[in-house]
């Protein structure tokens, strides 16, 4: 049970600009990113000041989740299951060196097709490493009555070259008390407060830009990969001849290349060459990013 459930947020925050709060929090987030981020260069975690690949049994901090060498499966279960760890920290953590390695693509956090009784779900990746962060529903209020996980908690599992480090069923993690207050906070305040990621974002981004944005924007704005396993959006043209009408494969071809070389949308190269052709672009997410791991599957399920 959230102790928080009862508290009136509205009043809490009356007086407080949202703009100043939101400003703030921004401010924040980038000061610590960049802490983040030059120490990450450097192959140093920046809360420990230890080498990433470096494991101190008596200094558990945030960086075990790289899985330094030596580190054991018991050694990050004790440190998960006692310490006062914060999901959103911790979140944000993997989120950063997730997107060091390439933006956006290494996180699955779609929201498209959630089940209803999942409070959150979302897989994350770099290089070997997978997380996958789950909580439904009744993990977020503790199951009452049971051995384990009486108490609001959620799970995760890790994969190393495939295989499984952790499973889901090896711990229920405790929301930290800042995490019981920023969940009721998100509850109750809904959009008159928003809370985001600054850094380390993933396919719900690109799902709203897709949704939010123009398509003509996006079909121009966009430029074809030089590598392919790290584009983001999928753009597939669908060219018709109208009625009476064939299609020239070396026209098309000269479009195509005439894309590649301008980045001029290839709709567009086609409607000034010819107004014989129909020509149909449909956006999408690309399948680069990481399957989104679900609790209780038996298989991997994409989203």
């Amino acid at each position: 049970m959230n102790p928080y459930k009862d508290y009136n947020f509205r009043e809490i925050l009356q007086g407080i600009s949202k703009t100043e709060f939101e400003e703030k929090e921004k401010k924040a987030a980038l000061l610590e990113y960049e802490e983040f981020e030059k120490a990450f260069k450097c192959n140093i975690c920046y809360l420990c000041k230890n080498f990433l690949n470096s494991f101190v049994k008596d200094k558990p901090c945030l960086h075990w989740l790289l899985l330094p060498v030596g580190i054991t499966k018991k050694d990050l279960l004790r440190y998960l299951n006692t310490s006062e760890i914060s999901f959103y920290k911790l979140e944000a953590y993997l989120r950063w060196v997730a997107s060091t390695e390439t933006p956006f693509i290494n996180i699955n956090d779609s929201e498209e097709n959630k089940r209803p009784n999942v409070f959150f779900s979302k897989t994350i990746r770099f290089r070997n490493i997978e997380w996958a962060l789950f909580c439904s529903n009744s993990d977020k209020e503790g199951h009452i009555g049971s051995k384990e996980g009486d108490k609001p908690h959620w799970h995760i599992q890790i994969y190393q070259d495939k295989g499984v480090f952790i499973k889901f069923t090896d711990c229920h993690i405790q929301f930290s008390d800042k995490d019981l207050f920023f969940i009721e906070a998100k509850e109750k305040l809904g959009d008159d407060l928003k809370f985001f990621h600054f850094k380390g974002l993933g396919l719900s981004e690109i799902e709203h830009r897709i949704k939010e944005e123009s398509f003509d924007r996006i079909d121009k704005e966009t430029e074809i990969s030089e590598n392919q396993k790290t584009a983001c959006i999928m753009k597939r043209t669908i060219i018709t001849a109208k009625k009476g009408h064939k299609i020239s494969v070396d026209d098309i071809n000269e479009a195509i290349e005439k894309h590649i070389n301008t980045k001029e949308s290839l709709k567009d190269i086609i409607a000034k060459k010819t107004k014989n052709l129909e020509v149909k672009t449909i956006i999408s997410p690309s399948d680069n990013f990481p399957e989104m791991i679900i609790r209780n599957q038996r298989k991997k399920k994409k989203i």
